[in-house]
């Protein structure tokens, strides 16, 4: 997959609003994610919903990996990678590049694990500098951050250099860095209700305007706030 910087800012499919990170100070502590459920059993629920409510009946996705082989791939990483894409990749190992409408991660495709090593080289060489002051959680050095979903040109990666309150959050990368999701838990869930109450093709989940923020803000408290609000 060939990165290169895209014209405008993400908005996810079907919607005309922006998102900016709220740069005022935590009054509460951040709500844990539904622990109740794997990141395995959540992942399933989503490829299960898409299945059914949508045109992606054949769903492509090629076989998870082995821990050996996520290692292998990994190995040249400056960081640890992350429990929660050993998981994902233990699960499965990304949609076949042919497969460029199977969005699972609402519009983002997700990206076989040597695809995504590449993606994480060319993100570092299209980018002028590495680190991005985000508010909500400071510094954020994108050569500590591994994407695994993108579309594009954009990217959804977890930013493995460093926890918030115990996460490592999920930023957007797209003209600029973005906090997402307070971590890869957090976003499952978001991800899970989108695909549960949205429209559904092959080329992602659609929702409202209204839906859409309703259950971003739900999972992710505190995180964004609508632009000229």
């Amino acid at each position: 997959m060939n990165f290169r910087p895209a014209i405008g800012f993400i908005i996810l499919i079907s919607t005309s609003f922006s998102l900016t990170a709220c740069s005022r100070p935590l009054a509460y502590q951040i709500p844990p994610p539904d622990k109740s459920l794997s990141i395995h059993d959540k992942l399933d629920r989503i490829v299960a919903i898409r299945r059914d409510k949508g045109s992606a009946s054949d769903f492509p996705l090629n076989p998870g990996l082995t821990r050996n082989q996520i290692a292998e791939l990994t190995k040249g990483l400056r960081f640890k990678f992350p429990e929660e894409l050993v998981q994902l990749y233990l699960w499965r190992n990304g949609s076949p590049a042919d497969s460029q409408s199977a969005a699972l991660f609402r519009d983002q495709r997700f990206l076989p694990l040597a695809e995504a090593v590449d993606h994480y080289r060319q993100m570092l060489t299209y980018y002028p500098f590495d680190v991005w002051s985000l508010d909500r959680i400071g510094k954020v050095d994108l050569r500590d951050c591994f994407p695994f979903a993108g579309l594009d040109g954009s990217a959804w990666a977890v930013n493995s250099g460093g926890e918030f309150s115990g996460y490592h959050p999920v930023i957007s990368v797209f003209e600029g860095v973005e906090l997402f999701f307070w971590s890869f838990d957090h976003m499952l869930d978001t991800v899970l209700d989108w695909c549960a109450q949205g429209d559904h093709s092959a080329d992602g989940v659609t929702l409202t305007r209204e839906q859409e923020l309703r259950i971003w803000k739900a999972h992710n408290k505190g995180i964004f706030v609508q632009s000229g609000a």
